[in-house]
């Protein structure tokens, strides 16, 4: 149950991250893909302070942050091994959005660190909570 669990989610990043429109997946329910055969990596250095002044921006960085830390949780959750969990959410975060500029997104650097904040955050919270929980154990007995 814990693989199915990270196979939806990865599924579910795939097609938010790489769907030819966010805004119509959103708001429309449309998912389409277009393959783009020649992508310009360039594209992945862009990054404008103006888009800190959208909110559909923040929100998008948000659903970054979020689903990375969630999938960091879910994996953590089945491997049961921090720097594993890590090294594969990042991986897949990468990955994301490498592949987006081949389906005429914006894939972008500073996505990658949105992502990996999420992940970093998700098993820094998990290392806390399971050491709350063994000082708990421990001023209980």
């Amino acid at each position: 149950m814990k693989v199915l669990r990270i196979v939806f989610l990865v599924i579910l990043i795939f097609i938010f991250t790489c769907t030819q429109s966010f805004t119509d997946l959103m708001y429309k329910g449309i998912i389409g893909f277009r393959f783009n055969s020649d992508p310009n990596f360039m594209e992945m250095l862009q990054f404008r302070l103006t888009d800190l002044m959208n909110e559909h921006y923040i929100i998008q960085k948000i659903g970054h942050f979020s689903s990375f830390g969630i999938l960091a949780g879910f994996i953590y959750s089945w491997l049961k091994k921090y720097r594993l969990a890590l090294l594969v959410a990042i991986s897949y975060a990468v990955s994301t959005e490498i592949l987006q500029l081949f389906f005429f997104r914006d894939g972008r650097i500073v996505d990658m660190f949105i992502d990996t904040a999420g992940v970093v955050t998700a098993l820094l919270l998990i290392i806390i909570k399971k050491q709350v929980d063994i000082e708990a154990v421990k001023s209980a007995k």
